[in-house]
């Protein structure tokens, strides 16, 4: 009766320590991915209403995560199902990855490598460097193939215990996506920080698009490598719960991004309206008002196509100041500087809107 009851006690005990290390990592993973799908849904919605301008190839690629990363959060939840419930207390169905969970890896890479991608272009495109662009996209292609790679071999190898065997191939794929989260941050906010012009108006929103690119580049990064160091330091399931929410960051990074427009719209039209506000409140009797435009900068996102440009009018740079008669006997005298184009570095009289 004794060895009966140790045997039990033993049984039991060996599944708690499966319960803990195997089957919980996987339901917390999945508890955290359908937190974040919640998130990553609501700035979708909010995206469709408020970019209704935006162009179709944009409105394809965000419907197109949706739908992967719907399908990404059933096949999260349905593992966590299918260990902890279905799989109970079957020792050697819980040691073995399933097709449904390669799958659900897979979209994780896939999901990933197009976020890149499109961050990829937005380097080409608003730097004008060609090579540093094609590069960051190349790289980020083969972090999903990677990742597809990662997945494939998993489900060949099946059991848990045995993906150190190409735990080379897990390290590559998290490494290569941390470094091309870090190289897309790093380019970007290089790029914003020699646009400044030293007017207060255009440095805060450009400060406020690097502290944007910094944050959700950093946010990728990180959580890979922190899953890489887990995979390669643990002997269980833990580094599970954060792959298995990959997605979802990368997802929520790009509608961040996105909607952040509409801010960036609004910052900047209210800096125009207090600069233009101020305009005539000095000493109006006899008093020279010297109103100067300089280059604005207006950047959204980046499309990936050649940037449209719009032409303002031609002034000449003056020499000598026009003056006008304004109501109350006051005299102010105009003059308007060449605009900017961003990207270029070169000054012309067309301002680039660029759209992302």
């Amino acid at each position: 009766m004794s060895n009966s009851t140790a045997a039990a006690q033993a049984a039991t005990a060996e599944m708690l320590v499966l319960a803990r290390d195997l089957v919980g990592p996987l339901l917390l993973g999945a508890l955290l991915n359908v937190w974040l799908y919640g998130a990553f849904m609501m700035q979708v919605q909010t995206y469709f209403q408020n970019s209704p301008t935006d162009p179709l190839w944009m409105k394809t690629m965000v419907g197109g995560l949706a739908v992967l990363d719907t399908l990404n959060s059933i096949l999260s939840c349905y593992v966590a199902y299918d260990y902890s419930v279905n799989d109970f207390g079957n020792v050697s169905r819980i040691l073995t990855g399933t097709p449904v969970f390669a799958v659900m890896i897979i979209s994780v890479a896939v999901v990933g490598s197009i976020v890149q991608i499109f961050f990829g272009f937005r380097v080409k495109w608003l730097t004008g460097n060609v090579w540093l662009g094609w590069a960051v996209i190349f790289a980020a292609f083969m972090q999903g193939l990677l990742g597809i790679g990662t997945s494939t071999a998993g489900y060949i190898v099946r059991e848990f215990v045995d993906y150190f065997k190409f735990r080379g191939l897990v390290i590559a794929w998290l490494i290569l996506a941390a470094v091309v989260d870090l190289s897309i941050a790093t380019v970007l906010v290089t790029f914003l920080r020699q646009a400044r012009t030293g007017f207060e108006e255009t440095d805060d929103f450009l400060a406020s698009l690097t502290r944007l690119t910094i944050q959700t580049g950093l946010i990728t990064a990180v959580w890979a490598t922190v899953d890489c160091v887990l995979f390669l330091t643990l002997d269980n399931n833990w580094h599970f719960v954060l792959v298995m929410s990959l997605a979802k960051l990368y997802g929520n990074c790009l509608m961040s991004s996105l909607n952040a427009r509409m801010q960036h719209h609004q910052q900047l039209s209210s800096a125009k309206r207090h600069r233009l506000s101020n305009v005539g409140k000095h000493n109006p009797i006899h008093t020279d008002i010297h109103v100067t435009t300089t280059s604005g900068i207006h950047v959204d996102d980046i499309e990936m196509e050649a940037p449209r440009a719009y032409t303002v009018p031609q002034v000449p740079i003056v020499t000598r100041e026009h003056r006008q008669m304004a109501p109350g006997g006051t005299t102010f005298g105009v003059a308007m500087n060449r605009a900017v184009s961003i990207g270029s570095g070169r000054q012309d009289d067309t301002k680039l809107v660029w759209d992302m």
